[in-house]
């Protein structure tokens, strides 16, 4: 059979041939096969590409044999496949030529891919990109791929797509933007570039009157002269514009007289102002003061300028945010500030009273700060450890009064008190001690706002002196009003303030003592020293300052009184202050219930109800209340412990709790972990009904705290708390514990201390972590992380920090470390790994106290440790920045 391709079609048949008689016949069959006609598809994606970008060609054929490339592209193609193009720069034609199964016909595709146009470029400089006020600079622009530009901003109108321009003469900071649009007539490109004037020289000026003191009728001649200023104006004794220079002649003076002349500077906006006084017949004005910030809110990183405007005074002094002696008029600029700073300036007048100004300055950002997971234990105030400057009045902190036999201690050697608590007969307080220094440093470098003068009142009248150290000086009776005022100047040598009142009739009343910088008649209650350090954290934790531990209360009624002359004592400060200073700061605050009191009261007096009643009369919207019961109820050296066990206890054998043993567990340490949770239920039940249900994790936060290392004991409770009265989470807020480190073995020098602590850091950092996934079962291996997913709670740490105090050997190699860099490098270290395990607050522990107790971020709060440093450090930085859990301190630099 012979076969014959026909390509398109298919012939199948017979041929028959007769032939004559002579020949054989022959038939032959023929067959006809044709083959299928090729094809292709060819797309690009994209289609359509910005410049200089690519594509992806796509092809497929049927019935080919091979493939060629044309136009974009060359050489032999598989008959299917992919090919990405080379960056384009112009629309480009993509061939592709197959052909079919006979070797003969061939089939060809296209494909296009669009570029667009190049984009637009432009370059925008400056020259100078700063300039003196009242100068001019130079624009230089260039352009490519662009039609056309137009100018905003600091100048306006088409500009050629290249060239310069001179700005006009610029008093402020300019921004100048330039937009060119592309070849496209859609694309645009801007360019902004800001040149940035300084400021104008500030405006000075000096004001005296000649003579200074003067006899009634008599006249002065004020003289002045300005500099960078473009108007002047008078005010006090006289009034009206005044020349930038001059002198005037007063009318004659009846009286004494204080000159205010003002000037302004050359932005039309800044000013200075000073005053003058003329004393007629020896008898000068009461000082007045004037004291300002010209931004009170800032973004983070931003300064302010502080001014101020005395009169009849002869000192001004700062405190606060700046210290030491300051002009009687002008102006000041701030460092740049990352919290929020209260500025104090006090004012001595002529006539020997004082006056006293705060200027407060906030700031703001729109960076989430680690601060905002930070918070700060705030220490006892007592005489001997408060070097956290509580109060501005000291009395508050005094020890009590006491005979003069013994007038530090007013146990054992009482005086007679009135109903208010104030002495009916002569007497003695202490209002500051010092323990001793291990390294016998002065105590004028390590506490060193002690020293200067303080401002003595009191009702009544008495001989005032100084018992064993300082001064009494300008000590003044005054019969109108039956008060007396005097300085107490504490100098460098003096290691105590105590003083004894002789010589008085029915004792004292309403006695204070102000702090160094701060002046009678001030309504500030806080120190702007500790306002100010604790402005970089979100939290104050009260529990050191209430008294918790082994706090006797028991009702509503025994609780410290705000009357009370002072705050020292086992009843701790009184709720109002607690309240006072969450307000003044603007700080959440974290507060402890006494283990005492009767959570079961159905009465009025019900402690929790009517605390509840205050908190939410007096504290400012917006400010949340952490509340823990007590302060740790595992810890066996604190009494409120051992009356947790001997509760439970009691309850279980009385009945009088049975869901304390609801699963038989017979064990009397699990018991207590139980009732504390149970209190702290009832605890949380009794605020929602103050604040109303909705207000609980919001406002009110419970809180239940337990041991760091025994996590367990929380699991069981969570788990009694889930099986007895519901979910957790819908009374209580978080669970923690206080991861403290410490060295893990005696060491002989600082080297070994800092060797033993890492040990011990890494001993801890796991514990921040979840671990394993904790799925509600017995697991002895979870931690309070694990255990708060599980059950939709938050993580905090009531406290934490190095604890120096554990194998110490050596109390001088122990001070010698609180100011090493390695401390800082610790403490960091921890906070970093807290926040980036994802854990909700990390109360440190503490704000300030004496190296002796080596605990405090501060040993004086007006003197930086490299452990406040540290904390400060951590909390301005951006909350985005700790992202990472470790199970250890990996950075080993600094063992030094």
């Amino acid at each position: 059979m012979k076969t014959q391709n026909i390509p398109g079609f298919l012939l199948f048949g017979f041929i028959t041939l007769w032939i004559n008689s002579s020949y054989a016949v022959t038939s032959t069959k023929v067959a006809a096969v044709v083959i299928p006609l090729p094809t292709i598809a060819i797309s690009a994606s994209p289609a359509s590409i910005a410049y200089n970008a690519a594509s992806v060609l796509s092809w497929s054929s049927a019935n080919t044999t091979s493939c060629v490339a044309s136009g974009g592209w060359t050489g032999s193609k598989p008959v299917s496949g992919t090919f990405t193009t080379p960056v384009l720069t112009t629309t480009t034609v993509y061939t592709l030529t197959c052909t079919g199964l006979d070797g003969k016909t061939t089939v060809a595709k296209t494909a296009s891919v669009t570029v667009a146009p190049p984009p637009p470029t432009l370059t925008l400089q400056p020259s100078p990109a700063s300039i003196a006020y009242h100068a001019t600079a130079a624009l230089t622009w260039s352009s490519a791929n662009t039609k056309s530009c137009i100018a905003s901003g600091g100048w306006t109108g088409s500009k050629p797509v290249s060239g310069t321009f001179t700005t006009p003469v610029l008093t402020t900071a300019t921004d100048h933007t330039l937009t060119c649009t592309g070849l496209d007539g859609k694309t645009t490109v801007a360019q902004t570039t800001r040149i940035s004037v300084a400021a104008p020289p500030a405006p000075t000026l000096t004001l005296t009157t000649s003579p200074a003191s003067i006899a009634v009728g008599a006249t002065s001649v004020l003289s002045w002269s300005s500099t960078n200023t473009v108007s002047c104006l008078a005010s006090g004794t006289w009034t009206g514009s005044q020349a930038l220079s001059g002198t005037f002649t007063t009318a004659a003076l009846p009286s004494s007289a204080v000159f205010i002349l003002t000037c302004t500077g050359l932005d039309g906006k800044s000013t200075v102002a000073q005053s003058a006084s003329v004393t007629v017949g020896g008898h000068p004005l009461p000082p007045t003061l004037t004291f300002s910030a010209s931004s009170s809110s800032i973004a983070m990183g931003s300064t302010s300028v502080l001014t101020w405007l005395s009169t009849s005074t002869s000192s001004c002094v700062g405190a606060g945010g700046w210290r030491g002696a300051e002009a009687l008029s002008g102006t000041f600029t701030t460092p740049a500030l990352n919290s929020a700073t209260i500025y104090t300036l006090t004012c001595a007048g002529l006539d020997g009273s004082t006056v006293t100004q705060n200027a407060t300055i906030t700031t703001t950002s729109s960076v989430v700060n680690a601060g905002s997971k930070m918070g700060i234990n705030i220490g006892y105030v007592n005489d001997w450890g408060d070097r956290q400057l509580t109060f501005i009045d000291v009395m508050k902190q005094a020890r009590g009064f006491a005979s003069l036999k013994c007038p530090w201690d007013p146990v054992n050697c009482p005086v007679p008190l009135d109903a208010n608590g104030w002495p009916t007969t002569d007497f003695g307080v202490y209002f500051i001690t010092n323990p001793g220094d291990p390294l016998a440093r002065p105590l004028n470098t390590t506490y060193p706002s002690m020293f200067g003068t303080y401002k003595l009142s009191f009702t009544g009248q008495a001989t005032v002196r100084g018992y064993n150290f300082g001064l009494v000086k300008n000590q003044v009776y005054n019969s109108a009003t039956n008060t007396t005022t005097a300085d107490v100047i504490v100098q460098p040598t003096d290691q105590q303030v105590a003083l004894v009142f002789l010589n008085t009739t029915n004792g004292v009343q309403n006695l204070k003592l102000l702090r160094p910088g701060y002046a009678n008649g001030t309504s500030q209650v806080f120190t702007s020293e500790i306002l100010n350090a604790i402005a970089p954290f979100s939290t104050i934790r009260m529990m050191e300052a209430l008294g918790t531990n082994s706090n006797p209360a028991t009702g509503w009624a025994t609780r410290k009184s705000v009357t009370d002359p002072t705050q020292q004592g086992s009843l701790g400060i009184a709720w109002e202050y607690v309240i006072q200073l969450a307000n003044a700061s603007g700080k959440d605050v974290w507060i402890n219930i006494p283990d005492q009191v009767n959570l079961n009261d159905m009465t009025a007096n019900n402690y929790v109800v009517q605390l509840a009643t205050l908190i939410k009369k007096t504290l400012k919207p917006g400010i949340h209340v952490y509340v823990e019961y007590s302060n740790e109820l595992w810890n066996g050296m604190f009494s409120q412990t051992h009356n947790l066990t001997a509760a439970a206890v009691a309850d279980v054998s009385s009945g009088a709790d049975p869901t304390l043993n609801y699963d038989n567990i017979n064990n009397q340490w699990y018991w207590g972990y139980r009732r504390a949770a149970h209190q702290t239920l009832k605890i949380s039940q009794l605020f929602a009904g103050v604040f109303g249900s909705s207000a609980i994790n919001n406002t009110i936060r419970p809180v239940y705290m337990s041991q760091y290392v025994q996590p367990y004991y929380t699991e069981d409770s969570l788990k009694y708390l889930n099986a007895n009265f519901g979910a957790p989470s819908q009374y209580l807020y978080g669970i923690g514990g206080a991861p403290y480190f410490s060295p893990q073995t005696a060491y002989t020098d600082i080297a070994g201390l800092f060797a033993s602590l890492q040990t011990g850091i890494n001993l801890i950092l796991p514990g921040f972590s979840g671990l394993s996934l904790y799925h509600g079962g017995i697991d002895y291996g979870a931690k309070f992380k694990s255990l708060a997913n599980y059950y939709g709670l938050k993580t905090l740490m009531y406290e934490g920090g190095p604890d120096l105090t554990v194998n110490r050997t050596n109390q001088a190699i122990v001070e010698s470390a609180e100011s090493d860099v390695r401390i800082n490098q610790v403490v960091q270290a921890e906070l970093a790994d807290a926040i980036g395990c994802g854990n909700d607050l990390f109360m440190y522990y503490k704000l300030a106290s004496p190296t002796s107790d080596p605990f405090g971020a501060y040993e004086d709060l007006t003197l930086s440790t490299p452990k406040s440093i540290a904390l400060n450090t951590v909390a301005a930085t951006p909350l985005s920045s700790y992202n990472v859990c470790t199970a250890t301190m990996t950075n080993q630099l600094f063992i030094q």
